[in-house]
């Protein structure tokens, strides 16, 4: 999770605490500070006799040409974040660190299209309805073959393709396209990127029982602490008068989102404490009542319930606010210190640790359910319904 607010796009701000995604899709933003690779460990230091020896028997001995010096610099930090056998400290490269960034930030430049890769190497589109690529003419399942002119083959990596097509507002991109639906292929669109908002926050009232309203957070970014705020104002204009808040498969992402998010939930009390090695724990405290401390909630999680997606649901267990439905939390208490290279990279470094407001250390354990809730597979949502009949007997007892 990323300490502090104003991450934009392309990440101004060169340093920020980070508590990761958890599981960060695959596997598993501020204090100015604009370290880079060599600033932190000068490749001409006496200390890298070791490393330069080894680098000079590879242009001796390796048997093919080596890779470029910039692929052989990015290998050598990957190495030594390995070393650290921490899942957390890790380096991230330039693509993949431009897509956390624009995820974490709520929004990015780009033509509106979810972009997957297919087993055979196959680029497909799925067009945001009233984005760019849609009015333009792209289809779901369309194939991507080339950008501004230049070739897509099966051994371009995702995140390539996906920073290569994001780029400026305003921007024009030349994609060639072979659409699924009429096999034409070699089809030109010109389309020019614009902001997309990537929404954390989903809401709708239950449609068989209208009074409770459903907030799910997908990830805490930026934007998060106001999507929450709007969500509830609209839920109750709407009739809600109770709230399943769905935290279910979040990963994480912000700490301040997190923070400000369950403070909505909140009349008082303490959120989260952080703490680092030879410093003062730092305390984050209620600071106000929140807007929906009073209204009866129900929290759901399960195992993909990570960092700061579990700050919010601790904080809630912790104050007695709301029950928690589901299955055991995923377990990552670690705080990341983000810190962004020259190149575009970065590395992530674990620095701090974080508390549940009872003093609870959760990593590899994870929170506990108040109501342990499977999930059954022939169930639309059972875990919604177990929470239902909760909200259901308080009302009608008028206490739990």
């Amino acid at each position: 999770m990323i300490r502090n607010q104003g991450i934009g796009n392309k990440m101004s701000k060169r340093w920020a605490s980070f508590l990761t995604l958890g599981f960060f899709g695959a596997t598993l933003l501020s204090f100015a500070a604009g370290y880079s690779a060599r600033e932190i460990w000068p490749l001409a230091s006496e200390r890298l006799i070791l490393l330069k020896e080894a680098r000079r028997l590879l242009e001796i001995h390796y048997l093919d040409p080596l890779p470029e010096d910039l692929e052989l610099e990015r290998g050598m930090i990957h190495g030594m974040m390995g070393v650290l056998r921490d899942p957390y400290s890790r380096y991230v490269e330039p693509a993949a660190h431009e897509i956390q960034s624009d995820d974490l930030a709520g929004e990015y430049a780009g033509i509106g299209a979810e972009i997957s890769k297919g087993e055979q190497g196959k680029f497909y589109f799925v067009p945001i309805e009233g984005g760019p690529a849609e009015a333009a003419g792209i289809l779901e399942g369309d194939i991507l073959l080339a950008i501004d002119g230049v070739l897509i083959n099966k051994d371009t990596s995702l995140e390539s393709v996906i920073t290569r097509i994001r780029g400026p507002e305003g921007s024009v991109i030349r994609l060639t396209v072979a659409q699924r639906v009429t096999q034409q292929t070699n089809l030109e669109f010109e389309i020019t990127r614009a902001i997309i908002p990537l929404p954390s926050v989903m809401h709708h009232l239950l449609p068989e029982e209208q009074w409770i309203g459903v907030i799910t957070i997908r990830r805490f970014s930026e934007k998060t602490p106001g999507e929450l705020d709007d969500a509830y104002r609209d839920l109750i204009s709407r009739g809600a008068s109770s709230i399943i808040l769905d935290l279910r498969n979040n990963s994480g992402g912000l700490l301040d989102a997190s923070i400000e998010s369950a403070r909505l939930f909140l009349e008082d009390g303490l959120v989260v404490v952080e703490e680092r090695s030879g410093m003062e724990s730092q305390v984050f405290y209620v600071n106000e009542k929140g807007l929906a401390s009073e209204i009866p909630l129900v929290v759901l999680a399960n195992a993909g319930t990570a960092s700061a997606a579990e700050v919010v649901v601790a904080s809630l267990q912790d104050n007695g606010r709301a029950p928690v439905l589901g299955e055991v939390t995923f377990g990552k208490g670690s705080v990341q210190a983000i810190l962004e290279l020259r190149d575009g990279s970065s590395l992530h470094v674990t620095s701090a640790r974080w508390l549940t407001p009872n003093g609870n250390v959760i990593d590899n354990m994870g929170l506990l359910p108040d109501i342990v809730v499977e999930q059954i597979e022939s169930s639309a949502d059972h875990v919604i319904t177990v929470a239902v009949e909760w909200l259901r007997e308080l009302s009608e007892d008028g206490q739990r």
